[in-house]
């Protein structure tokens, strides 16, 4: 049972549409991440793993998030230089860093999730971290969503 689905997250959108986040993304002059300078001082509630081909509901999940109070972490929203076409160890450290600096990780499945590479590897880091916590949060692509499950009907 999932608690948002793509109709959800897509009939809520409160951020850029795909297109403006693929043109933001292609006009970026990306370093090398060993050249980007991660705070000490960051924190963030949620670290947010998800595959990267659910980008056009991943800004309205973060939104949603955010709306209970939350601070989210989403890699190619918050670190808008790390380059998704040059991924070395210094992009697994800034990603190790940012998953120190936050307090859970929630694991974002939906059917897109078995091709991501970095899913299963953020999700085993952040497990060995010690004190840290993990929650998975299903997204359905299709039907009713959690919230409808629970609504009450009438006799």
């Amino acid at each position: 049972m999932a608690l948002f689905s793509y109709d959800d997250l897509t009939r809520n959108r409160v951020t850029a549409s795909l297109e403006s986040y693929d043109r933001l993304y292609e006009n970026r002059s990306f370093k090398n991440a060993s050249s980007i300078h991660v705070s000490d001082y960051d924190s963030y509630d949620i670290f947010l793993s998800h595959s990267y081909n659910d980008r056009t509901i991943i800004p309205a999940l973060k939104k949603e998030l955010e709306n209970f109070g939350y601070t989210v972490y989403v890699d190619w929203i918050d670190d808008k230089l790390l380059s998704r076409e040059n991924v070395s160890k210094d992009t697994a450290k800034v990603l190790q860093k940012r998953m120190k600096q936050s307090k859970c990780l929630i694991y974002a499945t939906s059917e897109n999730s078995s091709n991501s590479r970095w899913m299963p590897w953020e999700l085993g880091y952040f497990d060995g971290i010690k004190d840290k916590m993990v929650g998975i949060l299903p997204i359905k692509k299709y039907g009713n969503n959690f919230r409808d499950d629970f609504r009450v009907k009438s006799i």
